[in-house]
This record gives C-alpha cells, structure tokens and sequence, in this order.
C-alpha cells in the first residue's frame, strides 16, 4: 500500500505555505508599540497563530484523509483498510494452493472449482483460475516453489483471490506408526508413551505453517489480496479407529489446526473449519458414514467437497484491515 511519500512537505500542499509561515514567525511587535497597543497586538497575534494552526491541523486531517482513500495497491480492483473486495477490471485471478483435498473428486466438483463458481457468481466477472494444487504435495516443496518458480511467483503477483489448505505429508509416517499400519511397531514412534513422532510431526507442522504463512503475505498482502484457508480434515479414520489409534491421535490434529488459525489470525486471514465440520466437535466422526469421504479414506466426494466450499465462501470477501 502507499501512505505517505518520503519527500512529502507541508509545502507541498497549495495553500498551506501562506498560513504555515506567518504563524511560525511568533510576533512580537515592531519595537515601536508600547502598552496597551502592544498587548493587544500580541493577543491578537496569538489568536491568528491559534487560528492559523487549527486550520492546518483541518486541512492536514482532511488530506490524510484523502491520501488514505486513493493510496495505490498496485493490484488493480483491489480495495484496503479492510474493505470487501473489489474487483473493477475482468478477469478476476484466483491461485489455488495445496494438496488434492482440494481438488477430489473431479475437475468440476472439487472444492477449488466449486468456489472458483462462486466467485464468479458473487463478482460478475470471469474467474482466471491458476491451479497451483498438487496431488500429495509437500509443504516444504510447495514453500520452495513459491520462492523460486516464475510462474507461480507471477500468478501470485497477478492474484486478486488465493486459497490455501496445507499439506501434511509430514504427518503420513506418524500416523501409520501410531496405527501400527502394516506391521509397523508403534513403539517405533518413540518416548514413554510412544507418542514422540505425533509431537515430532506437531512441531513441524508448525514451522511449515509459520513459513507458508511469511511467504504467502509477503507476495501477497492480505490487506490487498483476499487469502482464505481451509484448515485440514483427518485421513483414514476408521483404519486408525479400527487400530485404537484415533483417540491417540486427534489432541495432535486439533491442535495442529488451531495452531494454523492462530497464526493465519494474527494476520487477518480467517480460516474454514473443515476439520470440525467432517469430524465432529470431538474429532472422531467418521465423514464416510457422514457420506462427505470417498472410499479411500482421504478425499471428500461431491458432497464433502460442496460442503468445504461453502465452508470457505462463508468467510465473506472482507479483505484484512
């Protein structure tokens, strides 16, 4: 955003110079002027000074005001300070961000291409969608990429919207070894109560949210570019249930997505809880007996999907202030 420019002078403002002046100078009178003349020449110096000086504090508020309204963005139809977003000039760039959670269970279902229609149905306009989503994405690949790939750099630079869910590659191998997933030792996992690599994948999910979150504000202000998250459902829940290893395993998920709505909160990013909507408030629902999880135990079909999209779409279109 713009705000005010480093050569900005009171000078530079038409009109200010002949009242700034004057009421610097302070008078003291002529030295000819004695008594009465003189105190009531001062007096009615201080008076013009006061009145000099009130009106430039007006007129300085008054252009604060209007440098405020008409600082640049340098994105075209995009509204600061925390106002909806707006999109003046077709089309409008959606970037979407993260694993293939956000894209099953087809190229017209999935939930960044339901959203992508509701864009486009809330603004009027054509919706550009750069799809960036990849199928088992790795967070620290995903952050590589957004620092050195030119044409993902560009489609943020271009963004007016971007969605972002996670990945969690990093926590595969602790759950199978919580869940003892094909003849793995879940005492493998390490500590006294074979919970280590549940705390050890907790603290890298955090580092990854932390680093995601610093690159993604930094190509694209959240006070310009509306960003929205969808925190991150829980996968093969009944083979972990089956195992006893859920009820393990869920304390570390909540907070894992309470940590990346801390985080995304204090950068005025609002964030979809799609955990809790395909898990229950305690986390161990099943979404496949809810009917939102296809059969694999790790993708929402058309219903899971439909619901994570109007999850996001429900955040409103304010941009952060």
């Amino acid at each position: 955003m713009g705000g005010w420019r480093r050569d900005f002078s009171l000078y530079s403002i038409p009109g200010l110079r002949k009242m700034i002046e004057p009421a610097a100078e302070l008078h003291g009178g002529t030295g000819s002027e004695s008594g009465y003349a003189k105190r009531r020449n001062s007096h009615l110096n201080r008076t013009r000074t006061t009145m000099r000086l009130l009106k430039v504090v007006g007129l300085l508020a008054t252009f604060a005001l209007i440098c405020s309204a008409c600082s640049d963005s340098g994105r075209t139809g995009l509204a600061g300070g925390g106002e909806t977003l707006r999109v003046d000039e077709a089309p409008l760039v959606y970037v979407s961000l993260g694993p293939s959670g956000n894209f099953f269970p087809s190229p017209t279902t999935g939930m960044i291409f339901l959203y992508a229609d509701m864009l486009e149905e809330r603004f009027g306009v054509e919706v550009d969608h750069r799809n960036h989503t990849i199928g088992g994405d790795d967070a620290e690949a995903l952050l590589e990429r957004m620092r050195t790939n030119d044409r993902l750099r560009q489609d943020l630079a271009d963004a007016h919207v971007v969605t972002l869910m996670f990945p969690i590659d990093h926590w595969v191998l602790a759950l199978q070894t919580n869940s003892g997933y094909q003849g793995i030792d879940p005492a493998s996992c390490g500590g006294d109560d074979n919970q280590q690599c549940l705390r050890d994948a907790s603290l890298i999910d955090r580092q990854h949210v932390d680093d995601i979150l610093e690159e993604l504000t930094l190509q694209c202000p959240p006070n310009e570019v509306l960003i929205r998250i969808a925190d991150t459902y829980m996968i093969h829940t009944r083979d972990q249930a089956a195992a006893g290893s859920l009820e393990v395993v869920i304390p570390y998920w909540r907070d894992a997505q309470e940590y990346i709505e801390e985080a995304a909160t204090d950068l005025g990013i609002p964030v979809a809880h799609v955990f809790d909507a395909l898990m229950g408030p305690d986390g161990l629902d099943d979404p496949q007996e809810k009917g939102l999880m296809l059969d694999d135990q790790e993708h929402p079909n058309e219903a899971g999907a439909r619901l994570m999209a109007d999850l996001v779409d429900g955040l409103g279109y304010d941009l952060a202030g």
